[in-house]
């Protein structure tokens, strides 16, 4: 359901600019903004930066669609335990972080609320892809020795949707400044493996606070 209703609302902005004039639709954009992820999951997730570049094609003062991508880095939960029986002793520590590189589209909505000021809603669609660099290192002492391992933990590349809204002042004529709130939740479930075995499903999901500059072109 929510695939299906970001999808339509994509869809329906898309064709918007048919019924645009061409004095009457504004100047695209390019907007760049830094976000701070606090992730639902902190079983799993840390805290999360990154840097996300949208283009914007306005086809009205008010509607428009953005093509989207953006480099973030998640930070996983350290962890470490020991375990030990009549047979040896086992540690096992987990660190690391995922890089991933957000791609698609959004559908906006833009609401000037005083002269220099609009609210500009978003909500869009990601294809995630991922690159684990979190590892597993393992290490067991018994009567034979120690032996010791490591390897990453993978995490499947993904889809996400994305709700958001921020407020955009001109500070000069075509630049403005954002500030803005987003939300992003999974659309599929990334399952984890590690040598091959699988782990169970991840979660993306994560409150976002954003800011950054948009100038036309």
């Amino acid at each position: 359901m929510k695939a299906a209703t970001l999808v339509a609302m994509i869809a329906i902005a898309a064709t918007i600019p048919a019924t645009s004039s061409l004095a009457e639709a504004r100047k695209p954009d390019f907007s760049t903004r830094i976000q701070a992820f606090m992730p639902r999951n902190t079983d799993d997730w840390e805290t999360g930066g990154g840097i996300d570049f949208q283009t914007r094609f306005w086809s009205s003062e008010n509607f428009g669609t953005a093509l989207c991508v953006g480099f973030d880095t998640w930070t996983v939960k350290s962890e470490y335990s020991e375990e030990s029986d009549a047979s040896g002793t086992t540690t096992t520590s987990i660190y690391g972080n995922m890089s991933m590189i957000p791609i698609g589209i959004s559908a906006l909505y833009r609401n000037n609320i005083a002269e220099k000021v609009s609210l500009v809603f978003e909500a869009g669609v990601r294809y995630i892809f991922t690159q684990s660099n979190i590892n597993a290192e393992i290490t067991t002492a018994d009567a034979n020795g120690t032996s010791y391992s490591k390897d990453t933990i993978s995490t499947d590349s993904t889809f996400a949707g994305l709700v958001g809204v921020s407020v955009e002042t001109e500070m000069i004529e075509g630049m403005v400044l954002q500030l803005g709130f987003s939300y992003q939740f999974d659309l599929t479930r990334p399952r984890e493996t590690f040598t091959g075995e699988d782990l169970g499903v991840t979660s993306f999901n994560s409150a976002m606070i954003n800011v950054g500059l948009a100038w036309a072109f």
